[in-house]
């Protein structure tokens, strides 16, 4: 089973609630291709940024680096 990084799992969050990278970035106040970076794991000024991200996906920052395998990921996607 292949695990999710955090630009996985940062992807896997912004697909459950149906929002485009442009929709992060403008709730974030930063550029889309700065927000693209992090979900490639092109991370830079996401400190800043985490507690943000967190509240606004409703989960804890350390949540956003748990690995968590894909079979996590579609039991997610089969509960919609």
């Amino acid at each position: 089973m292949k695990k999710m990084n955090f630009g996985a799992k940062l992807r896997m969050l912004r697909n459950q609630r149906k929002y485009s990278q442009q929709d992060l970035a403008d709730m974030l106040n930063i550029d889309r291709n700065t927000y693209a970076n992090w979900e490639s794991n092109k991370c830079s000024k996401i400190i800043e940024c985490l507690p943000k991200i967190a509240t606004f996906f409703g989960v804890e920052i350390n949540e956003l680096f748990e690995e968590e395998t894909e079979a996590a990921e579609s039991a997610v996607s089969e509960q919609k």
